[in-house]
């Protein structure tokens, strides 16, 4: 039998898929390995057009979600004598469902994890401040940690990821941790594949992040086992000042799930900030909509409405699901913004994730000011016929705060190349 392959990429709504293949080449094939999927509904276009041919396929799917599968179908042509058949192969891939492992908000306490006791100065919930909802959970909810500490909640149960695929440990927190020289505290993430009996560091932070991040970790390389996660505190006892300590680690919102992006928003694009923030993803209680600056309309957005940000802090507002790039002839991305930053010590990022938010690209970068709104334009013809997110950062220093960044008027379009 001869197989068409091509080049493939796909369009996907709700219980449906339409792929497109171009770039034809016969071959033969004589093995083959085949996964099954089930569909209700297959039919074949073949168009012609200018000696360009293109061959479309509408699949409904009974199944909305698949990982990633072979598909094998066959177009049978008779003619009076002769009986062509032809199969064509493609491999495509979908993100699946989320399926979360263990989720933790410390709204009904600390009832999921084993805390270690340091003389009344241990982990609890605490009502002060919290990502979502009342309550997150700290090492220290009645002042400073102590010196010397070396305090850690770890979950009283394994996490099993047998099944798992592509597996993240996802969690918001902040931190206000000693960092000098010549002494470093540590905030850091653990991990156990064996009930605890040892730990491998993920990912330690120090210094002080005042705004609250989601950070998302990789457990990939954790499939098939049980896991146990552990946030610890360690006070490095090595400054002569013993009154030094800071006001610790304060995490919400923990959860280990499957990585996906959400569901995949087809361009072009545009978002005016006049509906509402349903689509954006906020850091803690700093991005918000403003009438104080807008470039059209009512409304624009801004990492600090209420004046000035904060020293120390990282705002990050993130699009909250994926954003599938049409193969157009020359996509691009727009937006105005204007802002006002601490010269060289404060930044604004422009950043692109192809791979559901666990890395980021930097695309942009900005700092100074720029008093008065300005389009900018981001060439995206690497990311044709690709899923992204993209976010936008601003992360300040110690120095003296100023009024921010305000954006407005995002679109992505189909344009004529431009050069600056």
């Amino acid at each position: 039998m001869q197989y068409l392959t091509g080049i493939a990429h796909y369009e996907q709504k709700p219980y449906y898929l339409r792929i497109y293949l171009t770039k034809f080449e016969l071959l033969f094939i004589f093995s083959l390995q085949r996964e099954q999927i089930l569909f209700s509904k297959f039919q074949i276009k073949f168009y012609t057009k200018k000696r360009f041919p293109r061959l479309i396929l509408d699949i409904e799917l009974t199944q909305r979600f698949f990982t990633t599968y072979y598909l094998i179908a066959e177009l049978n042509m008779f003619g009076a004598f002769v009986k062509i058949s032809l199969g064509f192969l493609f491999l495509f891939s979908i993100p699946s469902y989320s399926q979360t492992y263990f989720s933790d908000n410390f709204e009904s306490g600390a009832a999921k994890w084993n805390i270690k006791k340091l003389d009344g100065f241990d982990w609890d919930t605490t009502a002060a401040c919290y990502h979502t909802k009342n309550h997150c959970i700290t090492d220290s909810p009645i002042g400073n940690y102590l010196r010397g500490t070396s305090t850690w909640i770890e979950t009283k149960n394994v996490i099993d990821l047998e099944n798992a695929k592509n597996p993240v440990l996802s969690f918001w927190h902040k931190f206000e941790t000693e960092y000098y020289v010549q002494c470093i505290d540590y905030c850091r993430v653990e991990i156990s594949t064996n009930s605890g009996f040892s730990w491998t560091e993920l990912k330690s932070y120090s210094g002080t992040q005042n705004t609250w991040t989601n950070e998302i970790i990789s457990l990939k390389k954790y499939v098939n086992k049980s896991i146990m996660i552990k946030f610890k505190i360690i006070d490095s006892y090595s400054h002569k000042n013993e009154n030094k300590q800071e006001d610790g680690w304060y995490v919400d919102d923990v959860e280990v799930m499957e990585l996906t992006g959400g569901k995949a928003i087809e361009t072009p694009f545009h978002e005016g900030f006049e509906n509402g923030l349903d689509n954006w993803l906020i850091s803690g209680f700093d991005w918000e909509l403003t009438k104080k600056q807008s470039h059209t309309g009512i409304y624009s957005i801004t990492d600090s409405p209420q004046g000035k940000y904060e020293r120390n802090s990282k705002c990050v507002l993130t699009f909250a699901n994926n954003l599938y790039i049409t193969p157009s002839d020359f996509p691009v991305i727009t937006f105005w913004h204007k802002y006002n930053l601490n010269d060289k010590a404060d930044f604004c990022y422009f950043e692109i994730s192809e791979d559901y938010g666990l890395t980021w690209s930097q695309v942009k970068k900005y700092t100074g000011s720029q008093n008065s709104w300005k389009q900018e334009r981001i060439n995206l013809y690497y990311y044709r016929t690709k899923n992204i997110k993209i976010r936008f950062r601003i992360e300040s220093s110690n120095v003296s705060p100023e009024d921010g960044w305000y954006i407005d008027d995002i679109d992505i379009i189909n344009a004529e190349p431009k050069y600056n």
